[in-house]
């Protein structure tokens, strides 16, 4: 266990140093950044809202009033 506890400090602090990269951003990058984050809001949207329907009617049922 100490040696899986030594292995895991030495490989953040090697992942931590920074290093230069020769990379080439292409232009079409940043428009494929914010269709991932709009897609990424619609999904949530819809999970808070297919969810959001479940809780609603699981409040009324449980909150009915007699009449």
């Amino acid at each position: 266990m100490k040696k899986f506890k030594h292995i895991m400090i030495l490989s953040l602090i090697l992942l931590s140093i920074p290093q230069t990269a020769h990379a080439y951003i292409d232009p079409s990058t940043g428009s494929m950044v914010i269709q991932i984050l709009v897609a990424a809001f619609a999904a949530v949207g819809y999970t808070v809202k297919v969810y959001w329907g479940k809780i609603k009617t699981f409040a009324g049922k449980v909150f009915k009033r007699n009449k």
